[in-house]
């Protein structure tokens, strides 16, 4: 075959031919011999004749494994070992040195591994694990030292021989007599390889055919229990979702890229394919985000992008494959809550995987209430919203961002739309102000949309907002927040109002943050007022304490910075605290009251607290709206005379 040169063709015919010949052979030894002399005579620089060595063994194993096997042991001590003990190479072609030796050992990899092809079950049983799996792993540790997960041409032999011995392995249908006792030795190396991939590791096949290896050996017995496999997946994607950008957007670099995604997709798929078989696989869902959380609001753009990706794939995979169940209630509107925000960030990349994932959660039985809009599907209605949000232009993606908003929020059933929310609020100061700005607007269309389904859970999200804003530092945040319940009461006044007064363990800064803003808010402090002013002289069961109300006015008359619009509410206000302080309120305090005064550190308990509220309230007022006043009163000395039950009525008095 050396001697003339022929087409790659008919050198791969001929040397599936020999080994074909040499498998019918009866006698053993010469076969081996004859093998021998072929891999002597074979220049491994050539990748021709080291492809038709694999196949000419390959076909040979089929009928004489016990050949082959002796013979890549004759031709290891001949070419390998007595290079390791610095004697020349016996007879290797064109007089090869020992500086091919690292590259006949790469070789070897690949010619162990072909054995195991179309080798008969029961021989591969009797020598798998004696043989063929120890000379791969021989040849791989003697290979290039500590920089062999650097070295290209040896990884991509080390992972197409793990591939083939345990795709071989789950070929032979009764996996369970096989027992690969050096499986963890194989994944422990592969795992090394994946560690110590160099930066520019996307422009070449070796991660890609790495994780297509982990994915094969992770399915041989024994298999890996649950919290092993997640392990390896969770490891396995901060691997390569954490390498660099490679910088080169060739058609060749993209296509390596995306099949590198798309092996890492497909590891960690198999991975999870056992996740909680028992529950029908409804917490496979939130483990996926669980594993690819942090990446998904990772600070690097690559990184994010990559995460969506996979998250996208995943999560397309499962369901083109019919196994997706109904989810528990509220997890649907968590992952919903994520993923929305990421439809503005600003990669397309990161946007246009948002919306599939969103697509394929909206698909899952049971997540979707509502018809279909007139006139057109769902399906359209999102391929449109994706071919948008593939646009440069910021107008067209937030338009198309708010009119994912709206679907989402349309077809959400009603028990799904509290986590929706909160999830949503969570996403704040997580990524990027273009992810915050997308919160507010996704909060602010699900408000207007649901308005009515979120009548009885408005308490619900007040109490979500302020506990967020308690444990704020963040300025920003705060603010955001802040916003978002403006945007709520503006759907949901009363209702915002009255949760937010009756938060029993709402901190001082926080409760002065929230009044301000809901007060400062054009389309909500008139009408934040007019509930408060009701809610003061309201004895009826149903209203908040008067005295957590008196405590909200407090609030909203310090942050109004200007009367402007509100004179009519302005003598309603001064009117009702008059009549309120002008009253025997000797009964017993509520002890909700007394909690929250004592719980604020800053005011008596018992009505006299209260009275004190009531006149702060009226002595703030007046001195905004008709700062005279508050002299000519404090010259009469009628601030204390109405703190006093008993002097109560002359108070009032001088107030007219």
């Amino acid at each position: 075959m050396e001697a003339v040169s022929l087409p790659w063709q008919a050198q791969a015919f001929l040397y599936k031919a020999l080994g074909t010949t040499l498998s019918l052979a009866e006698e053993s030894k010469g076969v081996a011999s004859q093998l021998i002399e072929v891999m002597m005579q074979t220049d491994y620089t050539d990748e021709g004749q080291r492809k038709g060595l694999r196949w000419c063994l390959a076909y040979c194993a089929k009928g004489q494994l016990r050949a082959v096997l002796a013979a890549l042991k004759l031709f290891e001590e001949k070419a390998v070992s007595g290079a390791e003990l610095e004697e020349e190479p016996v007879c290797l072609h064109s007089g090869q040195g020992l500086a091919e030796t690292a590259r006949v050992r790469s070789a070897l990899l690949s010619l162990y591994s072909c054995t195991v092809l179309w080798a008969p079950g029961e021989q591969l049983r009797a020598h798998l694990e004696s043989r063929i799996v120890p000379g791969i792993l021989r040849h791989y540790a003697a290979s290039a030292g500590p920089q062999r997960a650097k070295d290209t041409e040896l990884v991509l032999s080390f992972a197409q021989s793990v591939s083939e011995v345990s795709l071989s392995i789950q070929a032979h249908g009764e996996t369970r007599a096989f027992r690969l006792s050096q499986k963890r030795a194989l994944l422990d190396h592969l795992m090394d390889v994946l560690k110590g991939q160099p930066s520019e590791a996307m422009r070449s096949p070796a991660c890609q055919e790495v994780l297509v290896a982990l994915r094969h050996l992770s399915q041989v017995p024994e298999r890996l229990c649950h919290e092993e496999s997640v392990e390896l997946a969770e490891r396995c994607i901060s691997h390569v979702v954490a390498l660099p950008p490679s910088g080169l957007l060739g058609d060749t670099t993209q296509a390596l890229y995306t099949e590198t995604l798309a092996a890492l997709s497909g590891l960690v798929e198999t991975l999870l394919a056992e996740r909680e078989a028992g529950s029908a696989g409804s917490g496979w869902f939130q483990q996926v985000f669980q594993l690819l959380g942090y990446w998904l609001v990772s600070e690097r753009e690559w990184e994010r992008a990559r995460a969506m990706q996979v998250a996208a794939r995943l999560l397309k995979a499962r369901h083109q494959g019919g196994t997706s169940p109904a989810l528990p209630v509220g997890q649907v509107g968590r992952l919903l809550g994520a993923l929305g925000p990421s439809t503005c960030d600003p990669l397309a990349a990161i946007r246009q995987g948002a919306v599939e994932c969103i697509e394929v959660l909206l698909s899952l039985p049971g997540a979707m209430r509502s018809p279909e809009p007139k006139g057109r599907t769902w399906a359209s209605w999102l391929h449109c919203i994706q071919r948008d949000l593939q646009s440069e232009s910021t107008k067209e993606v937030r338009t198309a961002s708010l009119q994912l908003a709206k679907v989402v929020s349309r077809a959400l059933h009603s028990k799904e739309m509290v986590p929706f929310l909160r999830s949503l609020l969570e996403q704040l100061r997580t990524v990027n102000a273009a992810c915050d700005q997308a919160v507010l607007w996704w909060f602010e269309v699900a408000a207007r949309e649901r308005g009515t389904d979120l009548k009885d859970k408005v308490r619900g999200l007040v109490a979500v907002l302020c506990s967020s804003l308690q444990w704020a530092e963040d300025p920003s945040l705060r603010r955001s927040l802040a916003q978002a319940l403006c945007v709520l009461a503006e759907h949901h006044s009363r209702g915002v109002c009255a949760s937010l007064v009756e938060q029993p363990l709402l901190q001082p800064r926080a409760r002065r943050e929230l009044w301000a803003a809901i007060v400062t808010h054009p389309s909500c402090r008139a009408s934040a007022l007019k509930h408060l002013l009701r809610w003061v002289m309201s004895d009826g069961s149903s209203a908040p304490n008067c005295v957590l109300v008196l405590l909200a006015l407090r609030e909203v008359v310090v942050a109004l910075d200007s009367w402007t619009g509100l004179s009519s509410l302005l003598s309603d206000l001064c009117h009702v605290l008059l009549f309120w302080l002008s009253q025997d309120w000797s009964g017993e305090m509520p002890q909700a009251a007394c909690s929250l005064l004592e719980g604020n550190g800053e005011l008596e308990t018992g009505w006299a607290g209260a009275r004190g509220l009531a006149v702060e309230v009226l002595q703030t007022m007046l001195s905004q709206v008709i700062p005279e006043a508050t002299w000519a009163m404090e010259a009469e000395n009628a601030w204390a005379l109405l703190r006093e039950p008993e002097s109560r009525l002359k108070g009032c008095y001088i107030q007219h």
